[in-house]
């Protein structure tokens, strides 16, 4: 009858747990091995009560949550079978436990765990015929979180007895085999024995022995810390026996744990649901509860919010009046700040609006000040090319001439060339004559030094190809258009391509058909990536290779050499005149 009352509560219990971890956030996985052996081969082993422990306890755990793998008069191959299921299960279960009741014996300091049909002879058959306590830990380190070992184990053995003989009449070392022995690095672990190390427990004369029945009494209390939970195990076990028979603990945890959480799950459901009800029955079931003080200062302060919510309806009725004309006012506020806040962003704009034009007219005036100033230097230039070419053209230049030419000189891009022709040593001779020196022009060398500056500064989106082509000609008018220089006639000479290359990148915006964008200085297609096309140098044609006069060498001051003078090489300092296509040779000699 008693076991049937068992099935019923746990089945009761179960289907109670199911409900209350139907949120995975409370629903931990536990995983438990109980063994109950008491019917052994050997008459004279059999015990009255560890099936009925093992029973009950597996009935109680399931109503905790745990899932239990039960074997109960288990022989060799059945305890290895369970032990290797359990050991597939626990695998990181949240917690493990295991509980064993029935014969153990310890051997040289190692417990052992004795199937119902094992035989000991000698130590041989401890290592074949029993189940060593190692590999129950081994399974339970499977786990990921707690571990408890639980042996209500440490009863009489005649065949423990017998052994020790044995191995005294052969003259071997046995040490005890009375009880347990201590196992040792617990570390993470629970590890419950039915009474102290060495001794032995009592079967008791009832449906289970002394250590399970307080075992299943504290189990079913629900919030007790399980430190707390042995150590009231062990308080009515010591009563029970009167001092007879003492168990031991050892608890290796960093935090707490709580082996009957049926509380938790319910203070859990409880808690937020704001339930008068609800918590008023929570107090009632659980009164040991560690919630439950929690429990009743909510359905204190429950009490306390229905009268507050009364008073405070009453307040809130007399408040509606006032409330109605301090959001009419307030709206009215709100209209006003909106209406300022507009004024001012649109006083704002109209100050923005107008530094802009500002700033607008301040550049452009900049910039046609920069024309000005680039139209009088250029002017200036002109005026002094002509100038040079007439005193060339009088017939003789000297130095004196040179001298004075400098200080009066308006275009200072020809300075430089000038006071390098001034310091030039001369040929001792009483006449100075000007001889034109040839200007490069449009040979395929400077047309593709052109087009690589052109490029760079974003002027050009064409090949370096060295052919003056009609893309070619309109980047450089392009340039000297955003230059503010005269582009009638287009001509690629040294000068141009010197100054080119002291421009910025940029100077011009890539102009790019629809569907392309500039990348890298060239216009590619937008709808993929690719990479520029890189076209094969052009050579330059037999009548242009012949036509195109060699290039003078060049002295330390960058002045051509004469190495067919006779009184050897001659140092002709070159002038030119960029941007006017003139170029002049000042030699000093007849």
């Amino acid at each position: 009858m008693t076991k049937l009352l068992i099935s019923a509560l746990a089945l009761a219990s179960s289907v109670l747990f199911t409900s209350l971890t139907a949120d995975p956030a409370l629903a931990d996985r536990r995983v438990a091995l109980v063994i109950g052996n008491a019917q052994y081969k050997n008459t004279s082993l059999s015990l009255p009560n560890p099936k009925n422990d093992a029973d009950d306890v597996a009935a109680t755990l399931r109503t905790l949550g745990f899932e239990v793998v039960l074997a109960t008069n288990a022989d060799k191959r059945a305890l290895d079978q369970a032990m290797q299921q359990f050991a597939r299960q626990v695998t990181d279960a949240d917690s493990a436990l295991f509980f064993y009741a029935g014969h153990a014996m310890q051997y040289q300091g190692r417990n052992y765990l004795m199937p119902i049909d094992a035989e000991l002879e000698d130590e041989i058959s401890l290592r074949y015929q029993m189940v060593a306590i190692d590999d129950v830990r081994a399974a339970l380190e499977r786990a990921s979180g707690v571990k408890i070992m639980i042996l209500d184990a440490c009863r009489n053995n005649p065949l423990a007895d017998r052994l020790a003989r044995n191995m005294a009449n052969l003259n071997r070392a046995v040490g005890n085999v009375r009880g347990l022995a201590r196992v040792d690095k617990t570390q993470g672990m629970v590890v419950a024995y039915a009474t102290a190390a060495d001794d032995v427990a009592q079967d008791g004369s009832g449906r289970n022995s002394p250590f399970t029945t307080a075992l299943l009494k504290r189990m079913q209390e629900p919030g007790i810390e399980i430190e707390m939970m042995f150590c009231r195990v062990t308080a009515d076990v010591n009563a029970q026996t009167f001092g007879r028979q003492r168990p031991e603990t050892y608890i290796s945890l960093l935090s707490e744990y709580y082996l009957n959480q049926v509380d938790k799950l319910a203070w859990e459901k409880a808690k937020d649901s704001g339930d008068v009800a609800a918590l008023r029955d929570f107090v009632a079931k659980y009164p040991a509860s560690t919630y439950t003080a929690s429990a009743q200062s909510q359905l204190a302060q429950l009490d306390r919010a229905e009268r507050d919510q009364q008073a405070a309806r009453e307040k809130a009725q007399r408040e509606t009046t006032d409330l109605r004309t301090q959001v009419a006012a307030l709206e009215q506020q709100r209209l006003a700040r909106e209406r300022a806040d507009r004024e001012r962003t649109e006083r704002d704009q109209a100050d923005r609006e107008a530094a802009e034009r500002a700033r607008m007219a301040r550049l452009e005036a900049e910039r046609l000040a920069r024309v000005e100033a680039e139209r009088k230097m250029d002017e200036a230039c002109k005026r002094d090319e002509e100038r040079l070419a007439g005193l060339q053209r009088g017939g003789t230049l000297g130095r004196d001439e040179l001298v004075r030419f400098e200080r009066e000189l308006g275009c200072e891009r020809l300075r430089p060339l000038v006071l390098a022709a001034i310091s030039a040593p001369a040929v001792e001779t009483p006449k100075t004559r000007l001889v034109p020196a040839p200007e490069l022009m449009d040979t395929p060398q400077l047309v593709r030094a052109a087009q690589a500056q052109l490029r760079r500064i974003g002027c050009f989106a064409g090949d370096d190809d060295g052919k003056l082509n009609d893309a070619t000609r309109n980047a450089v008018k392009r340039y000297l258009t955003q230059r503010g220089l005269p582009s009638n006639e287009i001509k690629i000479s040294e000068s141009l391509v010197a100054e080119l290359k002291t421009q910025d990148k940029g100077v011009c915006a890539l102009d790019c058909k629809r569907g392309q964008v500039e990348k890298n200085g060239r216009c590619v297609a937008a709808e993929k990536v690719a990479e520029p096309r890189r076209s094969k140098k052009a050579k330059p044609a037999a009548h242009e290779r012949t036509a195109a006069p060699a290039a003078p060498r060049r002295g330390p001051q960058g002045a051509p050499i004469n190495n067919s003078s006779p009184q050897g090489p001659t140092v002709t300092p070159s002038i030119g005149f960029g941007g006017f296509g003139s170029r002049f040779g000042i030699r000093i000699g007849h």
